[in-house]
């Protein structure tokens, strides 16, 4: 066996901040039983490896454990000499009052023992003896596959006073190295494990032992039950010294059967039916638009594309004012290609109907316009700008999450996506692309924000977009995956170059793509007078 060390105290650990997680030995180092994590340790990495996981050799793995015996009664956890005979517990020391080591043996696949579990009853520690790593689970050995039940502890004593309580008749078993190793565990027995009807996983009610059963039950899938303990108490030994033990085979018994997260019920999805039902769809500042699509809705991504000159940008502004002054929501804007001030007056120029960017138009006569439409659309703070111009995506879609999560903007715009690419970035454009997609649409689900989203389209042979070429869901560059993810897909067309004017200057507002309903097709078409800087909605000579 390796050179003796003996515990000294039991510790919080500062790793993982388990209570007691952590031994402190008389050689000065410590060693956490939940995070692994090893201080104070000597240069010699045989030595640390021996105090924590021993390997013996193969010669003396057997003959230096100590001997099975001493099955008494463990008095201060209430366990009987019933349960310490029927898992072959010993308990060392001078006598029965002054117990000052219990010893766990652990049995490999074939029964034999290999290795003991020590527990320093006064110091709170453990060591080990043998080869652990041949070791199944505790308590492993005494019952054979198959069965009804089994029950997984998160620790030795648990294992005895769960069996104790049950009424000895339902196989339990144990984790060796407590929950931060207890799915490592699980799945090197799993064919054992597997081979019951029920598995009902007892880990502590901590949150440690939360998420390690969690990770088992989804291992085992619908076989696996996780026990909720009453609040009183945090494991199966807390039950028993209670005197709480017919508590205990009550939630047992009415352990809850795992479902993983991302899986329901469709029954259980009635009231989150109803409460979708009363979502408000925001009418869009556009009647032929919102004939085909409701107008917008929170937790929507709507892409506009279309190629450059198209009015892309003008409609996100109209929208961005419309949503302003409809709604209560506080909105956020990520316009890449100008810096904040910019966009700040291109609202201002909307209220008062005078594009504020034209030279001359900012005058005497005009400035009182300015203020007044300053006060209108920013005296009550719900706006905010990005004032970075362009941006990696990294810390655009952080920012994206921020306004969401952090000052609860429930609109979002961003001009225009394809600004997020980083030229430096190891992925390629189609790939960063599809990760920034994926990211905002999470986004937009998670946080239940309404974001719409600018994409530019790709070149084309022949006629152009920017000469008016009807603009479908493959133009969009980049890659598919903006137009598969998104909620709805705007198309807008422009013959930038046509002789008329009034032509030159109206956009035609194709859907797309709507999944809320499924209506596509030629929506509107809107007008930009170039007097007040306005997108208004026109009624066409011909049906669209």
């Amino acid at each position: 066996m390796h050179d003796s060390v003996e515990v000294q105290g039991r510790l919080p650990c500062s790793d993982c901040s388990s209570s007691d997680g952590m031994s402190r030995y008389d050689d000065g180092h410590t060693y956490c039983f939940s995070c692994k994590s090893v201080h104070n340790r000597r240069e010699d990495d045989n030595y640390i490896n021996n105090i924590t996981n021993p390997t013996p050799t193969k010669e003396t793995e057997l003959t230096n454990l100590t001997p099975i015996g001493n099955p008494n009664p463990i008095i201060d956890r209430n366990i009987h000499t019933t349960s310490t005979t029927q898992y072959n517990v010993s308990l060392l020391g001078p006598d029965i009052d002054s117990v000052n080591k219990h010893v766990y043996p652990y049995f490999d696949r074939e029964g034999t023992h290999v290795a003991n579990k020590i527990r320093a009853v006064r110091e709170k520690g453990f060591f080990w003896e043998g080869n652990p790593s041949k070791a199944g689970l505790f308590g492993q050995h005494l019952y054979p596959p198959g069965g009804k039940y089994i029950t997984i502890t998160e620790g030795e004593l648990d294992c005895l006073a769960a069996y104790q309580m049950m009424g000895s008749q339902w196989p339990c078993v144990s984790v060796k190295d407590g929950a931060a190793a207890a799915l490592k565990c699980c799945k090197q027995a799993y064919e054992y494990l597997d081979s019951f009807d029920s598995i009902i996983i007892s880990f502590d009610s901590d949150d440690q032992g939360r998420a390690a059963a969690l990770e088992v039950a989804n291992l085992f899938g619908p076989k696996a039950k996780i026990m909720s303990h009453s609040t009183a108490f945090k494991d199966a030994c807390e039950y028993l010294v209670a005197g709480s033990g017919e508590k205990f085979v009550k939630d047992w018994w009415s352990a809850t059967p795992y479902i993983p997260d991302d899986l329901v019920n469709a029954y259980d999805l009635k009231d989150s039916i109803l409460e979708r039902k009363k979502a408000v769809c925001v009418p869009s500042p556009w009647q032929g638009y919102d004939d085909l699509t409701y107008g917008f809705r929170l937790g929507e991504m709507v892409t506009l594309a279309g190629g450059a000159g198209m009015g892309k940008t003008s409609m996100m502004r109209e929208l961005e004012y419309h949503f302003l002054m409809t709604t209560e929501y506080k909105l956020g804007g990520l316009f890449l290609e100008e810096t904040a001030e910019t966009s700040a007056e291109g609202m201002i120029s909307l209220n008062a109907n005078i594009p504020f960017h034209i030279p001359g138009r900012f005058n005497s006569e005009t400035e009182a316009a300015w203020h007044e439409g300053h006060e209108a659309c920013f005296a009550d703070k719900r706006v905010t700008y990005f004032t970075v111009f362009g941006g990696q995506f990294e810390r655009v879609l952080s920012r994206i999450r921020f306004l969401a999560k952090g000052l609860d903007c429930k609109v979002i715009f961003l001009d225009h996506i394809g600004m997020m690419v980083s030229g430096d970035n190891k992925m390629d454009e189609r790939k960063q692309l599809d990760f920034i997609t994926d990211q905002l649409k999470k986004i937009t689900v998670e946080l239940d924000v309404l974001l719409i989203v600018v994409a530019h389209t790709r070149r084309q042979t022949g006629k152009p977009h920017e000469e008016g070429r009807q603009v479908s869901l493959a133009d969009i560059r980049g890659t598919a995956g903006i137009g598969q993810l998104s909620n709805l897909v705007i198309g807008c067309e422009r013959d930038g170059q046509h002789e008329d004017i009034v032509e030159r200057n109206t956009t035609t507002v194709r859907v797309l793509k709507n999944r809320f309903c499924g209506l596509t097709g030629p929506a509107c078409r809107l007008f930009y007078n170039e007097d007040t800087g306005r997108l208004t909605e026109v009624q066409p000579e011909e049906p669209l």
